[in-house]
């Protein structure tokens, strides 16, 4: 599966989780231990954790090298 194939599973999981503002960063001229990094934004911290959960959960599936999550909470007002 090449880097697009799996940034579009990653997004299409994301999308179907409800989560939003979903961004892939190609990083690979910037750094030599990953490819892409994806950001997206959901309604709370818990849809957020759930969604990350699922990333990883697809993407071990799939045979893909999970590097980590980051899993932040900002309430804006």
């Amino acid at each position: 599966m090449n880097l697009d194939e799996q940034i579009s599973v990653v997004k299409n999981v994301i999308d179907d989780l409800k989560g939003e503002d979903i961004v892939a960063l190609d990083v690979m001229s910037q750094c030599v231990d990953m490819e892409a990094i994806i950001i997206a934004t959901g309604r709370s911290m818990q849809h957020v954790r759930g969604i990350a959960n699922n990333v990883v959960m697809e993407a071990k599936r799939l045979n893909m090298l999970v590097l980590g999550t980051a899993v932040s909470y900002t309430h804006l007002t």
